[in-house]
């Protein structure tokens, strides 16, 4: 019998013509929907993952589409273009000058320019866009990208109901990592965002990353077989490296991770046959500096059970040579050191298999290291994530992100400075230039940390601790479990 790791669910019109009516509008007259609004709310979050990865230049590429019952593509609509366009202004708005951000500006018309046909499914064309140099959103400097932003929208149709929804993902294209998912959100539909996306039919399924080739061995983009977001896209390390160390307490006997030998980037947990025990992951930080880690269990962040990109989760911050014991999900509001606790347990194997649609990634533990160029006070503690925070200024736009490219008041940006340009967008689309978030205060503090000691894990204190600049240095995945392996 196979045990297996789980926690106590206690609660749980055509393009061209469209765009011919864009270059014509004078500025201002287009109004902002409510994909406009969602879009600038992600934006804080995608400023957050290209800080935590190291990105410093950053431009964006042409989104694809998808309408029921048609494939994906790259010309849909007036949303193909508009989208790279609005999530470049939203980035200009939401980043601050301490960020050391900088935002290209349109690198799709230099990457056209090229007349090649570079097309951003191949990866051997992605490396040749990673070589040329694209114009600064402000000044006169240019610079290689060190990663595209991209995405996928994708409008359904319930089969029965006809009731309309649209997904919309964001996707990074590193410049040595395979494509992967940022965030994904569904956007309030209305006349706008259809008449940019164009008339639906039938639905049809698809994923944001089915048509990438990832290498050599790749298909060039014609499969229709659902490539997922890899989990080695982010830094990783031989397991002897870690700056963690890990065992994994079940009942009372303790279990190492172990090399993969059929995947080298992966690690495997074996032995424990024992259902319902409880399980304890005792970690300690092996380094001289406190770090944050992203403890992950089927998919689902021990804090909050956060399915999002693990840059975007809150952390656990640990003090060096301090072993700390976490044996299930702290569920809590951000800013308070109340929660929720649910132990973590461990199940039969074929009952785990019949719940296995609840999670993202069953059978999977990820570990994700972060460390920061600065750290304030001692003790345990958890580290950024997203909260509510203040208000980022969607609620007040009022004219679109979209289009704004052809008002005269933007065509020549070698005039602007930074500031300036990030001031005329917030004036123009009715901002009223609010006091940008401030991103580092909202990566502070929103940390917790548990000491490991006899008393009971669900007595245990939680202190929020800050955690300033995190920077994701591991990424560690260790597989549990697969369905072959509750039948042995």
């Amino acid at each position: 019998m196979t045990s297996v790791l789980v926690g106590n669910f206690a609660r749980l019109c055509s393009g061209r013509l469209l765009w011919a009516f864009v270059a014509l509008s004078l500025p201002g007259t287009l109004r902002a929907d409510a994909l406009d609004k969602e879009l600038l709310a992600k934006a804080d979050d995608v400023v957050r993952f290209l800080k935590a990865n190291g990105y410093k230049d950053v431009g964006v590429l042409k989104f694809r589409t998808q309408l029921p019952g048609q494939a994906a593509s790259f010309v849909t609509g007036a949303l193909n273009v508009n989208m790279a366009e609005r999530l470049e202004n939203a980035l200009i708005l939401r980043v601050s000058k301490d960020d050391k951000i900088r935002v290209l500006h349109d690198p799709g018309q230099v990457i056209a320019a090229e007349r090649a046909h570079l097309n951003y499914l191949r990866s051997e064309d992605r490396k040749k866009m990673f070589a040329l140099t694209y114009p600064m959103a402000w000044g006169t400097e240019r610079a290689k990208a060190d990663v595209f932003l991209t995405g996928f929208v994708k409008l359904d149709v319930h089969p029965s109901t006809r009731k309309r929804s649209v997904d919309v993902t964001l996707l990074a294209l590193g410049r040595d990592k395979k494509p992967h998912e940022i965030l994904s959100f569904k956007p309030q539909i209305d006349s706008s965002l259809l008449s940019d996306l164009g008339v639906s039919r039938r639905s049809s399924a698809r994923s944001a990353l089915a048509d990438f080739d990832d290498g050599p061995n790749g298909n060039g983009g014609a499969t229709d077989k659902p490539n997922k977001p890899q989990e080695d896209t982010n830094p990783s390390q031989t397991p002897g490296d870690s700056r963690i160390e890990l065992i994994v307490r079940v009942g009372d006997k303790d279990f190492k991770p172990t090399p993969d030998a059929s995947n080298s980037s992966r690690e495997k947990l074996e032995g424990f046959d024992a259902a319902k025990k409880n399980v304890t992951f005792l970690v300690r930080n092996t380094t001289k500096e406190p770090l944050g880690i992203v403890l992950k269990l089927n998919g689902w962040n021990s804090l909050d059970k956060e399915e999002k990109e693990v840059a975007l989760c809150r952390m656990w911050v640990l003090q060096p040579d301090v072993q700390y014991g976490i044996a299930g999900f702290h569920v809590g509001k951000q800013g308070e050191p109340d929660f929720e606790f649910t132990p973590f347990v461990t199940v039969d194997g074929k009952e785990f298999e019949a719940m296995g649609t609840k999670f993202k990634s069953p059978g999977q533990i990820q570990l994700a290291v972060f460390e920061s160029k600065q750290t304030t006070g001692p003790g345990p503690g958890p580290g950024p994530g997203p909260g509510p925070g203040p208000d980022n200024g969607s609620a007040n736009l009022k004219v679109s992100l979209r289009g704004l490219s052809s008002a005269a008041t933007f065509r020549d940006r070698s005039k602007f400075t930074f500031e300036q340009l990030k001031d005329k967008i917030a004036q123009q689309t009715g901002i009223k230039n609010k006091p940008p978030v401030d991103l580092k205060a909202r990566a502070k503090a929103r940390s917790m940390g548990i000491a490991f000691d006899d008393t009971p894990p669900s007595n245990q204190k939680l202190e929020m601790k800050e955690f300033p600049n995190p920077r994701q240095v591991e990424d560690r995945i260790i597989q549990y479990w697969s369905p072959s392996s509750s039948t042995k």
